[in-house]
């Protein structure tokens, strides 16, 4: 079972999240739809959170400014702050 991701300023998977983007924008991937409803925690305490719909996703170069923004926005989102 997939639980959804509840922002909470003490969240214990934000490293894990940070990771995850900085993960997906090193192939280049730019998800394009930060929003808490994209990431699942698993059912096992022990697995990492999952980032789902992908439907708006890009693939750019490596570096790009886009990528950037999005890094942005996910610690916009992450610290609770408005990121649209």
């Amino acid at each position: 079972m997939r639980l959804r991701f509840e922002l909470t300023p003490t969240n214990p998977h934000r490293e894990q999240l940070i990771d995850l983007y900085n993960s997906i924008h090193s192939l280049g991937v730019l998800h394009n739809d930060v929003h808490p409803r994209h990431i699942c925690l698993p059912s096992d305490p022990g697995s990492g959170p999952m980032l789902i719909d992908f439907e708006a996703s890009m693939i750019l170069k490596p570096g790009s400014a886009l990528l950037d923004q999005e890094t942005r926005e996910v610690m916009a989102m992450l610290e609770g702050l408005p990121f649209v």
